[in-house]
């Protein structure tokens, strides 16, 4: 069978960013938690962050922007547009 589907270029820059900010995290994040121990305020920070990004890829990039019928105030449009592209999902 004849594949007319080529294969899609491979982005090393990409992988080696998304590697090393992963590889980063895994190791930055317990050191600097061991010296310095982490506050209220960044656990707060981390939570709000993490349910910004989750609401904004589920229900702004998903529905808002796929399904015509699905329509919201244009300040909840600006918030879901932030916190998607916080998100960092190469989209």
């Amino acid at each position: 069978m004849n594949n007319t589907n080529p294969e899609a270029p491979r982005r090393w820059d990409v992988a080696l960013v998304l590697f090393g900010t992963s590889l980063v995290a895994l190791v930055g994040v317990p050191v600097y938690g061991y010296f310095f121990a982490y506050e209220p305020w960044l656990w707060a920070g981390f939570v709000v962050f993490t349910l910004w990004n989750g609401l904004s890829i589920t229900a702004g990039y998903h529905r808002l922007w796929s399904h015509k019928s699905f329509e919201a105030h244009w300040l909840v449009r600006l918030g879901f547009a932030l916190g998607g592209a916080l998100a960092l999902q190469n989209s």
